[in-house]
């Protein structure tokens, strides 16, 4: 991110921050989200701090401040937050005619946990470290451990698998293993896949026909991105002190589960 900010300092150009699983985590003594000119949280249900749906948008640019005001509000918050001066002003009454804001009960929800923040990181820090000093000895997975710059918010903890360290298991088959010993919640995070090769992205025209596109970026053109996506499946990290007992039982069901791919690899060697 530091980099990125002096390339967008140099260029004059706005640094967005999509910090959607991000509350709580830091670079450089840097909360995420104070390193962009725009940042937004989203505070959907599976998210560290959850009002169920909704989500949050940070500036300290008031020209974006007022757009984005405009674009999800009508009315009384437009004139009270818009400056008269603005030439949205004479606007505020309907906004763009969208309602976006987020519900009052939802915000609420979220703002009372974010008086916790600090210690949701911290108790979920204590299971990470926990988990990475238990797993460290697999060959066959690779941690994706922060910098030491870095303060993560262990949204979850993903992993590069290997599956050649393994006896040549697959990656799907190793998750179903995990998820067969009661590690139900590991995941292959599938819907998280290089954009270029998402629809929306290959053809975006298609739902913006004002969009001029230039069909020429492939998959192909981002073989490092594509390699670490097909070798990485994760879990969560968690933050109530009550989930001891869970964290003990998902280090176990990877104990386990390597025990027996080796047991089972070794029979069918002497068959």
């Amino acid at each position: 991110m530091d980099i990125l900010r002096s390339i967008a300092d140099e260029y004059n150009i706005l640094l967005l921050e999509d910090c959607s699983h991000a509350h709580g985590a830091s670079y450089m003594g840097k909360k995420c989200g104070e390193w962009g000119d725009v940042a937004v949280f989203s505070l959907q249900g599976n998210k560290i701090i959850t009002g169920g749906e909704g989500g949050i948008l940070i500036t300290n640019n008031i020209d974006i401040f007022e757009k984005a005001i405009f674009l999800g509000h009508y009315n009384k918050r437009c004139k009270q937050q818009i400056r008269t001066s603005s030439e949205l002003y004479n606007y505020a009454i309907t906004g763009k005619g969208l309602k976006l804001r987020a519900h009052p009960l939802a915000v609420r929800l979220a703002y009372e946990q974010f008086k916790n923040i600090d210690q949701i990181i911290m108790q979920k820090q204590i299971f990470a470290n926990r988990i990475m000093a238990a797993l460290n000895d697999i060959p066959c997975i690779e941690i994706q451990k922060p910098k030491s710059s870095a303060q993560n918010s262990w949204y979850a903890m993903i992993f590069r698998y290997t599956g050649d360290r393994l006896y040549g298991v697959s990656r799907e088959l190793f998750v179903e293993a995990l998820i067969a010993e009661g590690a139900v919640e590991a995941d292959i995070p599938n819907s998280t896949c290089p954009v270029v090769s998402l629809e929306f992205f290959k053809t975006p025209e298609f739902l913006f026909p004002c969009i001029e596109h230039r069909n020429d970026v492939s998959i192909d053109d981002y073989p490092h991105a594509t390699d670490f996506y097909n070798s990485i499946f994760k879990i969560p990290v968690w933050f109530d002190p009550f989930d001891s007992n869970i964290v003990d039982d998902y280090i176990s069901a990877f104990h386990k589960v390597c025990k027996n791919m080796g047991e089972l690899s070794n029979f069918e060697r002497r068959k």
